[in-house]
């Protein structure tokens, strides 16, 4: 027999007799056992007990497991883990947990001299486990065995050593210097809470991005029911882009909401029946305005229903902006097909024909795409209702059915005509051509800074974060010139035609009215009236043009000016949206100024000849005020919805008060009729 001895507090060796022999030895001294493998149990037992034992010709040769290491129980001696284990015994089947608190960084520890402090951020009152001790709460750490950070940045969730979004929160991992590949990884080996870990990713060494808050919290769901989807970040079904904002393949977006694409055949009856309504309505009011079946107030049918029909197109426009930026307002079941038609209602005729998209992917609309068509828009419709005004003048001389005389007769009615079909197209699209043209400026991207350590960001468009700004400058330019050349040009030519036509006319009004005195005289009774005479001759020269009638018949004579800053009203109200967002404060304030400045006018000049539309706009402003002042004023979630709700009943209003006052007439005029006919029955 040999005994192992520590021999540190001894003076002498003890030798009891010749056969037991003794050695002293350190505590990292592992002896070896040599014995003949042929049925010797003893190399079973060993190689269980924590002994590493290989057969060399027949002969077994075990060796106890050194301090630092512990048997797995197959003949094998494993390094007790980096954590809270170390191990300074030999020949044993499992490691020594270290003091709460503490841990060994490289592990294969030896001692309990080696068990150190967890380092900073951990909690120091737990067990540390198969890492440098578990984090404290709202703290995450990038190295399993290093310090634990702080974790107070809004939208991530740290409540397991590591980061993870929450829902209503957005990142991107597609930039330089991160890697969700590699974060992913390094998060599922932290949570594995066993031996097995994976040593080779116990650390993340790159940039974890910035968090950014949804523009529409319930876009981002971000699913932390499974790590991966957690720590990437996912959008609700139908979304997709930086901050869930753009809608996938076979979903278009309405108001900023992607809705599923309905059937290709509904969507071509949808875009068809749009157009052949504005185009039935176009010929109905040139149709009407030739004809004299005047109302009391003289006004004919024409006049009336382009109208009222100017104030239902200028609120929804301006609505339909408005929700547009509203964040705020929620939406949920058939409340999605409300903003449907009211898209429809604001006549955009680029949101008209998103549903293209639905017919094919490539035919989405991008800003990029909306502002070439916008630019070309007024230039196409001017050239085709030249080109139809000259094919129109061959087309009479061919025929030569008319005298010089009538010929320009029947060419200035065409030019009349087409003039006012040319105008009221440019018109009811101008606020959403205007939209467009801002919506390239310098002024209405967004910045976003990348990630938190380090000075990098990028700059995207705001109407379609697909863009990238710096991609822009050429659009840019042209956005400039269109501006000038048409979202100022336009309205003030109005301005000078409306505003010659109308001096023209009380010029001519004022030579037709007859002085008394000269009438009562001889003289005059020796001469035909000239003044008189020379008004009728120049009837035609007084009255405004059929294509200018439109802006200003439903004015007073005073007023004539007031269609002008109706438009400008409205792309006020929804060009500070498109250029700084509804979130900065000076929109906020600007918008509700504008609408209470109009609100007043109105109830204070009352620029109406009718009672009911000056009623009905009076009715609008205020509608649109509450719209703004609802999306100014934070909303508490228990009532917000029904306050949703409320709104959008008040613009629904709208087009319901129109359409019953419309179908009113009719109803009493049948109803006169029927009594008619029964008083014409009871007397036969």
């Amino acid at each position: 027999m040999k005994i192992l001895l520590s021999c540190a507090y001894l003076k002498s060796l003890p030798m009891p007799n010749r056969n037991i022999t003794s050695e002293c030895v350190t505590n990292s001294f592992v002896p070896t056992l040599t014995f003949s493998h042929a049925g010797n149990i003893f190399y079973e037992i060993l190689r269980h007990q924590g002994f590493n034992c290989t057969l060399e010709r027949g002969r077994a040769i075990c060796r106890p497991c050194p301090p630092g290491s512990y048997g797995n129980e197959s003949g094998q001696c494993t390094p007790c883990p980096a954590g809270g284990f170390y191990q300074d015994d030999i020949g044993t089947n499992s490691c020594i947990r270290c003091h709460i608190g503490s841990f060994v960084k490289t592990g294969n520890g030896s001692s309990s001299m080696q068990c150190i402090f967890c380092p900073e951020g951990t909690k120091l009152s737990t067990f540390a486990g198969y890492r440098a001790c578990p984090c404290k709460d709202n703290y995450t750490r990038l190295h399993r065995f290093e310090k634990c950070s702080v974790c107070l940045e809004e939208g991530l969730n740290c409540s397991q050593d590591y980061k993870a979004l929450l829902p209503g929160y957005y990142w991107n991992w597609t930039f330089p210097k991160a890697s969700l590949k590699e974060y992913s990884n390094f998060v599922l080996n932290l949570q594995t809470e066993n031996v097995h870990y994976d040593q080779s990713t116990v650390e993340y060494k790159q940039l974890i991005p910035r968090v950014f808050a949804c523009s529409r919290p319930e876009n981002c769901v971000n699913n932390n029911s499974h790590i991966v989807d957690g720590i990437a970040g996912s959008c609700a079904a139908g979304y997709r882009g930086w901050l869930c904002s753009k809608c996938v393949k076979e979903y278009y977006s309405v108001l900023g909401f992607c809705l599923p694409c309905p059937h290709i055949v509904w969507v071509c009856f949808e875009i068809s029946m749009t157009v052949c309504i504005f185009i039935i309505f176009l010929v109905f009011v040139i149709v009407k305005s030739k004809k004299q079946n005047r109302s009391e107030e003289g006004r004919t049918i024409a006049d009336i229903v382009s109208s009222r029909v100017k104030i239902v197109l200028g609120f929804y426009q301006v609505v339909g902006e408005l929700l547009e930026a509203f964040h705020s307002v929620s939406w949920a079941g058939v409340l999605h097909y409300v903003g449907e038609w009211i898209s429809v209602l604001e006549f955009n005729i680029f949101k008209l024909i998103v549903k293209p998209h639905c017919l094919h992917e490539k035919q989405s609309l991008d800003p990029k795409l909306q502002f070439k068509i916008a630019l070309l828009f007024p230039i196409v419709v001017i050239l085709i209702a030249f080109t139809c005004q000259q094919i129109f003048r061959v087309y009479l001389k061919y025929k030569k059915r008319y005298d010089a005389h009538n010929l320009e007769f029947r060419l200035a009615e065409t030019r009349s005509a087409l003039s006012t079909y040319v105008l009221l197209i440019l018109f009811v699209t101008y606020p959403s051509t205007c939209d467009i043209i801002f919506s390239l400026y310098p002024g209405v991207c967004d910045t976003f800074s990348i990630y938190k350590e380090n000075d990098i960001s990028i700059s995207l468009l705001r109407a379609d974060y697909d863009i990238v700004c710096s991609d822009l400058l050429y659009y840019q330019i042209f956005a400039f010139l269109a501006t000038l050349l048409y979202v100022i040009s336009f309205p003030v030519l109005l301005l000078l035609f409306l505003s010659k036509y109308i001096k023209r006319q009380r010029d001519n009004e004022h030579i037709s009215e007859p002085d008394t005195n000269l009438l009562n005289s001889e003289d005059s009774l020796m001469s035909e009236p000239i003044a008189l005479n020379s008004s009728e001759n120049n009837k035609e020269t007084r009255a405004i043009p059929v294509w200018l009638n439109f802006l200003c018949e439903n004015f007073k004579p005073g007023f004539w000016f007031w269609e002008i800053l109706e438009l400008a009203r409205k792309v006020t109200q929804t060009m500070l949206i498109t250029l700084l967002g509804w979130d900065d404060p000076l929109t906020k304030f600007i918008t509700i100024g504008v609408s209470v400045l109009f609100l007043t006018l109105h109830v204070k000049f009352s620029p109406m000849k009718n009672p009911f539309e000056q009623r009905l706009q009076l009715f609008s402003l205020a509608v649109i005020f509450v719209n703004v002042l609802f999306a100014a004023v934070p909303m508490s979630s228990d009532y917000g919805n029904y306050i949703s709700i409320g709104i959008i009943t008040l613009d629904a209003a709208i087009l319901v008060i129109v359409s019953g006052e419309a179908i009113l007439p009719a109803y009493r005029y049948i109803k006169r009729r029927c009594q008619r006919n029964y008083i014409d029955y009871l007397s036969m």
